[in-house]
C-alpha cells in the first residue's frame, strides 16, 4: 500500500511542477507557486527514504564490522519509510489546502505599464532631442 501511495505522490508531484496547478476537488484548485511547492514536497519521499535507508545501513555496517543482515532492521526501515511518506503527504496537502481557492476565482490581473489615456507631459519642441 505504501508503494502505491508513493507512486501516486510522485505522479501528482511531477504534474504539479509541470502544470503549476493541482485540482483538489471540483471546488478547490491550487495554482502557481503554492502548487509547485506542494509538488516538490510530494516528490520528497523517494530521496528521503533512500537517504535514511543508506544512513541506517552505513551506521549498522560500521558497528558490525562490515557484515549487515537487512532482516535485523527491516522493521525499522518500514517504520521510517511510512513516517516519511505520511509526513510528506500531510505537509503537501496542508500547503495545498491553505492556498486553494475556487476555480472561477481568477488571479488578479496585472496592471499594464501603459494606459490608454493621453500623456500629460509637456512636449518641448525647442530642444533637438
Amino acid at each position: 500500500m505504501i508503494l502505491g501511495l508513493e507512486i501516486g505522490m510522485l505522479i501528482v508531484g511531477i504534474m504539479a511542477l509541470v502544470k503549476g496547478t493541482v485540482t483538489l476537488s471540483k471546488t478547490r484548485v491550487v495554482e502557481g507557486v503554492p502548487a509547485r511547492i506542494a509538488g516538490v514536497i510530494m516528490l520528497l519521499p523517494l530521496p528521503l527514504s533512500f537517504a535514511g535507508g543508506f544512513m541506517l545501513g552505513a551506521s549498522r555496517a560500521m558497528t558490525k564490522g562490515g557484515q549487515v543482515n537487512v532482516q535485523e532492521f527491516q522493521t525499522t526501515l518500514i517504520i521510517m519509510e511510512v513516517a516519511i511518506v505520511l509526513s510528506c503527504l500531510a505537509i503537501g496537502v496542508v500547503i495545498a489546502l491553505a492556498a486553494s481557492k475556487h476555480p472561477e476565482e481568477k488571479r488578479p490581473e496585472r496592471k499594464a505599464d501603459y494606459d490608454d489615456e493621453p500623456d500629460d507631459r509637456i512636449v518641448r519642441r525647442d530642444r533637438p532631442f
